[in-house]
């Protein structure tokens, strides 16, 4: 009896890899899963946003090289580039479209410390540093997530600590900006190529002159497709509300830092 049950219950950890083997079922938010030792993944990200008190578009891409360590470490490289185009408002019958490019560089480790499914909960850590000519950045994550049935639940906690220089005056100085976030994804599989499911996030950005400035929540449909060596992930996140509103503000959203909608997908391929 005791044999069967080893046998029955690694044949179920072995499905579950099977139905969860890619590291990434959502776009925002993170899972412990890391790749296993010497398998690769090349992925393409592209997160659009739009809606602001004036015209506001954004693409943000990025181009992923990312590989199994051992079979609880992984590691990424990136490239990303980011677009802009914004409208100024000169005055009541004059406005001005401005457009501005950037381009980065990133370096991120994830370790995952315990599992999802042989373990009461999944717990990882994850690390990442960016490089950009105006900016250095540094975000750090706490990454639980829970596997049960075809169901799979995660949730972050993030922090971002990030200097941007600037002109003041005469002078080229740092800025420094402090970044609170916390995501949360759940997602039903209704088999092992197919899933939907909702996610969140919570971000709360604190600059060095004025302290806390805003607090927006997103939350909206995930979708996750995959076939045998690629996955696509798509995720549509309208903003619903801002938790930290200035005085004077009336709208119940953040228009000025971010946008009423943005969406991203992932195409992700295995070799």
């Amino acid at each position: 009896m005791k044999t069967t049950k080893v046998i029955l219950y690694s044949i179920f950890l072995l499905v579950s890899n099977l139905l969860y083997s890619q590291d990434r079922l959502f776009t925002y938010t993170y899972q412990t899963t890391t790749l296993p030792k010497g398998v690769k993944d090349l992925e393409v990200w592209n997160t659009y946003r739009t809606g602001r008190e004036n015209f506001f578009h954004r693409l943000d891409q990025r181009m992923e090289f990312e590989v199994g360590v051992t079979d609880n470490l992984q590691t990424a490289v990136y490239v990303n580039a980011s677009n802009k185009a914004t409208g100024v408002k000169v005055n009541d019958s004059t406005m001005i479209l401005t457009k501005s490019s950037s381009l980065s560089f990133s370096n991120e480790w994830k370790y995952k410390i315990s599992d999802p499914v042989a373990s009461p909960i999944g717990f990882g850590i994850y690390g990442e540093i960016g490089l950009a000519a105006h900016e250095i950045e540094w975000e750090a994550k706490l990454l639980f997530d829970k596997k049960f049935g075809n169901n799979l639940w995660a949730f972050n906690i993030v922090g971002e600590y990030e200097i941007e220089y600037g002109a003041e005056g005469a002078k080229i100085e740092g800025e420094t900006e402090k970044v609170l976030e916390f995501d949360m994804g759940f997602i039903h599989l209704f088999n092992s190529s197919f899933g939907l499911g909702i996610e969140a996030r919570n971000h709360n950005e604190f600059v060095e002159k004025d302290g806390w400035e805003h607090s927006p929540l997103f939350a909206g449909p995930v979708m996750s497709f995959s076939g045998d060596k690629y996955f696509i992930n798509f995720t549509l996140l309208p903003q619903l509300i801002n938790f930290h509103k200035h005085e004077g503000e009336t709208s119940n959203l953040d228009l000025t830092e971010h946008e009423k909608l943005e969406m991203r997908m992932l195409i992700g391929f295995s070799f």
